[in-house]
């Protein structure tokens, strides 16, 4: 039985002191169906200089945590908050440190950090970059990612 390592699917942050940082937050109005919403700007930033700076909304991030869980199946990705779409400016500041707490869990595991769910979370400075990743990951099948030696 073969098994995979943090090594076999290499990151550019891959056994890197890395942290992010929820920096600030814009509400936006969005369309007639959607109303408003948050997007939260996040920088990361590696041992070695690297950064990273993205926007991400509320559904961004619920939907990294789904991707990581699947990917990962044996590692507890930590939880989220109850998902709600308030804005007002309490209320976004408690999603905002909650959501600053699920990150700093991530970058303490190194298979979640190294996850590509995760980098792609981080680096894909477009948001339709991360929501055309989110869409490709959805449609992958758990079959296509088990191997018949595990």
């Amino acid at each position: 039985m073969q098994t995979s390592s943090t090594t076999d699917s290499a990151t550019a942050i891959n056994f890197k002191r890395t942290t992010s940082k929820f920096q600030e937050y814009d509400i936006r109005k969005g369309t007639f169906l959607q109303g408003e919403y948050v997007m939260f700007t996040i920088g990361t930033e590696a041992d070695d200089g690297t950064t990273y700076k993205v926007q991400r909304t509320d559904d961004d991030i619920y939907s990294l945590r789904k991707l990581m869980m699947v990917a990962t199946p044996h590692v507890m990705v930590p939880p989220l908050p109850k998902k709600t779409l308030k804005t007002a400016p309490k209320k976004i500041h408690k999603r905002q440190r909650l959501y600053q707490r699920f990150v700093n869990a991530v970058h303490k595991s190194e298979i979640l950090k190294t996850s590509k769910a995760f980098f792609n979370f981080i680096s894909m400075s477009e948001r339709n970059e991360w929501l055309q990743a989110v869409k490709t990951s959805e449609r992958t099948k758990i079959f296509d990612l088990v191997t018949d030696d595990g």
